[in-house]
């Protein structure tokens, strides 16, 4: 019975709305995502496609050209695929404090639910990579004694002050944990 309270909790929040509607994540990380999958895409085409050239134009009997023409394509189809896919990514990312808890939900076709109890937590930290810089984007994360905190405990593509509002809410979490603790 707690479980299912504590669950109605976390999607309600304190004030009734959501810390991820509350501060949000920012809508370039949909098109930052999208770029790296593209060009994770592009590199292993281009890789497979030095590696089977000689097979493809000589067995298949295609000319340089229409390989090209048929990688374009299938790069093409595929960056409306991944940008769809990022969308909904975006859409159904969802975050929240609770009294105990932080609670990060993320997925498309699987969705994955990481909850850290704040007493847990080691380290909260805010990052940026080069498109993260470029889009304006700035990364929290997490971290636990457990290797899986570093694989899901972090809201990627939030904006400077959002990253820092929701760091400093989960540092005094944590510090009221401790002390609790006392």
């Amino acid at each position: 019975m707690r479980g299912v309270q504590l669950a109605k909790n976390i999607r309600r929040g304190k004030e009734g709305v959501p810390l991820s509607q509350s501060t949000p994540l920012q809508p370039q990380i949909a098109i930052k995502k999208t770029l790296v999958d593209v060009f994770q895409l592009a590199s292993g085409m281009a890789f497979l496609l030095f590696i089977t050239l000689s097979f493809l134009i000589s067995f298949l009997n295609l000319t340089i050209s229409s390989l090209l023409g048929i990688c374009l394509i299938i790069l093409g189809g595929s960056s409306l695929a991944f940008c769809i896919y990022e969308y909904l990514h975006f859409q159904r990312y969802f975050y929240d404090t609770e009294k105990d808890v932080l609670v990060i939900r993320k997925g498309v076709f699987t969705l994955s639910e990481t909850t850290l109890p704040y007493g847990r937590i080691q380290d909260v930290f805010v990052d940026q990579d080069v498109l993260d810089q470029a889009l304006g984007l700035y990364d929290l994360h997490l971290s636990t004694a457990t290797m899986q905190s570093g694989l899901n405990a972090n809201i990627d593509g939030l904006s400077f002050e959002g990253a820092e509002k929701i760091k400093k809410l989960i540092l005094g979490k944590m510090l009221a944990a401790r002390n609790e603790r006392r």
